[in-house]
């Protein structure tokens, strides 16, 4: 049995590092497995790439392991579909995929560990409100963005802040600029910008910039968070999901609901 962690992909060094990072820790955790990590696309090694080094290991069977928050179109159909074909290609059969982390606890106190180490520019028991702004990836899938909303839920009962709202970088509403216009609005001293990403990319270089600039004239203090990263929590949380799958191979998907 061998693990294939595939990650979405970015040309950006530092997101690709991270996957790496993360992969290396789920193979101490995962040991003796052998895991191969792995990018949709944009970057090295291809997923054909990681299956073909997992075959070459002598694995004969393997899970895939998506590095994904939530449940949408790279889930269900491109990774499925690229790790089925790489299977056959190499002669290796996949057993399944586990599930995207939708809600699971240690993401929600990760990213709860994320806002508090951005304030920590802050004296302890500052005074001032804080507002916070969630901003999720985005998809065309109704089930993803509600679980972006609930996770968003989740978050307030970890650290609850003087307002609060959920905006997107693509396809869904708000956009990233109505929702930081919001958030300037609500009349909070601090204005926490979270991105709930993974690792760094093109959309967290265009988020800083855009905090960047309504920081140049703005009366509040503007701050804005680290990805959740290749963090150890990440990677528990990542073991955790793939020791569910059952001996069958059937995937996860409806973890989110166990974390409801």
């Amino acid at each position: 049995m061998g693990y294939l962690v595939v990650g979405h992909g970015t040309r950006e060094i530092a997101g690709q590092l991270q996957l790496l990072d993360l992969a290396e820790k789920l193979a101490s955790l995962l040991a003796p497995a052998p895991v191969q990590p792995a990018f949709l696309e944009l970057a090295s090694p291809s997923i054909h790439d990681g299956v073909k080094q997992l075959a070459n290991l002598g694995v004969e069977q393997f899970v895939t392991i998506p590095v994904l928050l939530f449940t949408a179109g790279h889930a269900l159909e491109d990774i499925p579909l690229a790790v089925n074909d790489a299977a056959q290609r190499n002669g290796i059969t996949s057993i399944g995929q586990s599930a995207s982390l939708e809600l699971h606890p240690a993401i929600v106190q990760l990213s709860a560990a994320r806002f508090q180490e951005s304030l920590g520019c802050f004296e302890p028991g500052h005074s001032n409100s804080l507002g916070l702004a969630m901003i999720g990836r985005g998809s065309g899938s109704t089930s993803a963005t509600q679980a972006m909303h609930k996770f968003t839920e989740l978050r307030l009962q970890q650290i609850p802040v003087s307002y609060c709202l959920t905006g997107f970088f693509a396809v869904q509403k708000p956009t990233v600029p109505e929702t930081l216009d919001q958030l300037e609005r609500c009349g909070c001293d601090i204005l926490v910008v979270q991105p709930h990403l993974l690792f760094e990319g093109i959309l967290m270089n265009q988020l800083r910039e855009e905090v960047r600039q309504r920081q140049v004239n703005s009366p509040h203090r503007w701050v804005i968070t680290r990805t959740l990263g290749g963090d150890s929590a990440l990677a528990l949380a990542l073991a955790e999901v793939a020791r569910q799958m059952d001996s069958g191979g059937r995937t996860g998907f409806s973890i989110c609901n166990n974390y409801a």
